[in-house]
């Protein structure tokens, strides 16, 4: 008996991709003994079968089978079902990776509460907005909740208990081309499921997605898009009709509602031929009315609420028109605050609500409330009522986070977001707004510490169903922090966005700009550093100095340092090598020179833009003149 069964189906599995999941199962903090690892390989025309029966021979947990090509990974997986020994099975795609902390921490939260199905932590590698929403606090029990889908997001990415699947004979819809093959298993899931659970303290999941990943199949312009579609309705009320699952019921009705029947309707769908348009207006009609799901239409955003009122009107021509008229709304931030305090990062930044286009909103005063403006043609088929902004805007949410460039993974800050409406020129309404928040890198995941390497700072801004998840825009200058021995630097990116390095002294050297140089008290020479920084004490770290005999070119290599912070300024203290010495600091701060040169005499050091040709020793010159 393993603690946990991972199914994973391949099919001309790229190499790079398989090496990187199986390198994240390697890293597993769970013994390799207690879990199992089920490769399902589904007739690859390659040589994928001959690479897994390889790696299978360089691990003890490792089983491989073949089967002939059923074109869906629903068959491979129902096959690593009943192959499976674990309590619990994880199904994950062949490119995939799981965190190193995965299968011990899901396991044992899952145990500990007893859980039939533990969904944790998810990134998505192209998407920052994938799962935060979702995964805000751990929840030992999601069902009965009034937000999302206990099993949103609804793919088969989490632990789910094998003996549940076995008594209720629960599988994946097999077939070729079972668009949403995770959903509908997870429907059957929910039928049985009586603890539901979701782990966000520690990272799980990593959805990867590089350059040709994924599936173009799914294209709403074929009629098996929409069948599949209907199918997932109809699973969600078939299997979900007793009175006790009837939340559940709506709540994945609703979602499919909103996002995928009405979400056809976007900027997009004018690029579609005239007969598709046609197509896809009279499914999403179909649908609509077959699964009552008009009785959703009030809890709609705005923008979304108009779609569905002119879908159940039948006007298709004037549902063209108000998706070319009213385009999403996107709130952009831009940093006016970015400093430390006692080791924690204190944002402040503006946010601007312009159309997705960068153009100003289409927005009106009326008879006290903020309106939709557009075309007089469409507003005389809405209700003043319907085309009220004045609710949405109030409710409107931002976030402050962070995001791994390595890992993908991103964490949100306590923030507060304040609204305020003034009036353009022509007396049109203006939306903006201010985040506020606390960046704690030793605490904001989840009580933990972030870790090493580069954090973009972004805000999240809600306002209705449109979401804009960026990189917030800073021209804030570098800054330090040192907080229990560990120095934290900010820094506004060659992007022109702000990003947080968590015991980044490196990057600190290359991005603090050098203001004077001079001899400190042990006689070590010290460069001072510009800019207001936060805490007292100091950090090693590694200078670049230059080596070159050359006078064309630089050749760096690492040269001992030590960073001090004190009295809120910051300065790098070293020893000298030489009366001339370049070394490389600053030179990603701006417009800045690739190394400066330090001219040092018994009682002054002097600094000079570094420069090529270089200026050179004695020493220098002999050791060129000897090397030829």
């Amino acid at each position: 008996m393993y603690k946990v069964s991972i199914i994973i189906p391949t099919y001309k599995t790229d190499p790079q991709g398989l090496s990187r999941l199986l390198q994240s199962l390697d890293a597993q903090t769970l013994s390799a003994d207690e879990f199992e690892i089920i490769f399902v390989d589904d007739g690859s025309p390659d040589n994928t079968f001959e690479r897994l029966q390889s790696e299978k021979a360089k691990r003890s947990n490792v089983s491989v089978t073949r089967i002939e090509n059923s074109g869906w990974p629903s068959k491979p997986r129902n096959i690593g079902i009943k192959m499976a020994k674990g309590e619990y099975v994880l199904f994950m795609d062949h490119d995939d990776e799981l965190y190193p902390d995965a299968l011990r921490a899901g396991y044992e939260f899952a145990v500990r509460n007893n859980s039939d199905v533990l969904s944790g932590k998810e990134s998505r590698t192209d998407d920052p907005t994938w799962g935060v929403d979702v995964y805000r606090e751990d929840q030992p029990q999601v069902l009965g909740g009034n937000g999302p889908h206990a099993l949103i997001p609804m793919n088969p990415h989490k632990l789910y208990r094998r003996q549940l699947l076995r008594k209720h004979k629960i599988g994946f819809p097999e077939g070729r081309m079972v668009f949403w093959e995770d959903v509908l298993f997870n429907i059957e899931v929910a039928k049985h499921a009586k603890v539901m659970s979701r782990m966000a303290s520690v990272p799980f999941y990593h959805w990867v997605t590089v350059e040709g990943s994924g599936t173009s199949q799914f294209d709403k312009d074929t009629k098996h898009y929409w069948e599949m579609l209907r199918e997932v309705c109809e699973s969600a009320v078939r299997h979900l009709s007793s009175p006790g699952l009837k939340d559940q019921r709506e709540q994945i009705l609703r979602t499919q509602y909103s996002a995928r029947v009405l979400g056809a309707f976007n900027v997009g769908f004018l690029n579609r031929s005239k007969d598709s348009r046609r197509m896809i207006f009279a499914e999403s009609r179909q649908i609509r009315e077959d699964f009552g799901l008009e009785r959703f239409d009030e809890s709609l955003s705005v923008s979304v609420a108009l779609r569905a009122a002119l879908l159940g009107l039948g006007r298709l021509d004037l549902l063209e028109r108000l998706c070319e008229e009213d385009v999403t709304i996107a709130g952009w931030g831009t940093t006016e605050t970015v400093s430390w305090e006692n080791g924690v990062l204190n944002v402040e930044a503006s946010v601007e609500w312009t159309s997705a286009h960068g153009r100003r909103l289409s927005l009106g005063h009326r008879g006290g409330q903020i309106d939709k403006v557009l075309s007089p043609e469409l507003e005389s088929v809405f209700s003043v009522e319907q085309l009220s902004m004045t609710n949405e805007i109030a409710g409107a949410t931002g976030d402050v986070a962070v995001r791994s460039r390595s890992s993908k993974l991103t964490y949100l800050a306590d923030t507060t977001l304040s609204t305020s409406v003034s009036d353009h020129i022509d007396g049109s309404p203006v939306l903006s707004g201010r985040v506020r928040a606390s960046i704690d890198p030793a605490g904001i995941a989840f009580g933990s510490r972030l870790d090493d390497g580069y954090w973009d700072v972004q805000v999240r801004i809600a306002l209705g169903s449109a979401v804009t998840h960026r990189n917030v825009r800073s021209s804030v200058a570098a800054s330090l922090t040192v907080a229990d021995g560990q120095l934290h630097v900010v820094y506004p990116n060659d992007g022109g966005t702000a990003t947080l390095v968590p015991r980044g002294q490196q990057e600190a050297i290359r991005r603090l700009t050098p203001v004077r140089a001079s001899y400190d008290a042990d006689g070590l020479i010290k460069v001072d550093l510009a800019g207001v920084h936060d805490g007292e004490g100091e950090v090693t770290c590694t200078l670049g100095l230059d080596t070159s005999t050359s006078a064309k070119k630089n050749t760096f290599t690492g040269h001992p340092a030590l960073l001090r912070v004190s009295g809120g300024k910051a300065s790098l203290h070293f020893r000298k090598t030489g009366s001339v010495m370049r070394v490389r600091i600053g030179d990603h701060a701006g417009l800045r020179p690739p190394f400066w040169t330090l001219f040092i005499s018994e009682d002054r050091v002097a600094m000079n833009v570094g420069q090529l040709p270089k200026i050179r020793t004695a020493a220098e010159y002999e050791h060129a003149e000897q090397s030829g």
